[in-house]
């Protein structure tokens, strides 16, 4: 299904990637660019969560995102995630199953906002020219191409754990 439904978004050929709801458990909740509840019906398993939108997920909820450059995203229970930028070079699928990929099949920009809670991310190889940040509270951590966690408590701690390759962490204010 998502594989199909990537295939489907890339042959649009607009500039932009797109997250796929792959699945969801428990309570979650969407809203749109300016914080307002999305309808359940209009973001649900199989459809696209637009940039500027936030995805939150309250007590035993779970949300995964297949992103189109290959990028798998779960969203741990207690979390708020909002997707800032998502920018993709459009590209030939040509058959190929997102399992498949070594590497992300286009140059792409990944800006996600991580409010609090934990994103657990299993990125493809990402190309030399791509960016993949995730902004929280307590910094930003720039991705390489790899598989963490990353949990912010905003005004407490932040944990990050790198089980493949490279993050560069960055506190705010620079350093």
């Amino acid at each position: 299904l998502a594989t199909g439904l990537v295939s489907q978004t890339i042959a649009q050929e607009k500039p932009s990637g797109a997250l796929i709801l792959v699945d969801q458990q428990g309570t979650v909740q969407f809203l749109d660019g300016q914080g307002a509840p999305v309808k359940n019906d209009s973001i649900g398993v199989g459809k696209i969560l637009p940039v500027d939108h936030t995805a939150v997920t309250g007590q035993g909820g779970k949300i995964i995102f297949l992103l189109s450059n290959g990028t798998l995203v779960t969203l741990t229970e207690n979390t708020k995630m909002k997707v800032r930028t998502f920018k993709q070079q459009p590209f030939d699928p040509a058959g190929k199953k997102i399992k498949d990929l070594t590497g992300e099949p286009s140059q792409s920009k990944v800006e996600i906002d991580l409010d609090m809670g934990s994103l657990v991310v299993k990125t493809k190889k990402l190309n030399r020219l791509s960016s993949f940040d995730i902004h929280s509270p307590n910094g930003t951590a720039g991705i390489r191409g790899t598989e963490f966690q990353l949990q912010s408590n905003p005004g407490a701690d932040m944990q990050l754990d790198v089980t493949e390759s490279t993050v560069a962490f960055t506190p705010p204010g620079g350093g």
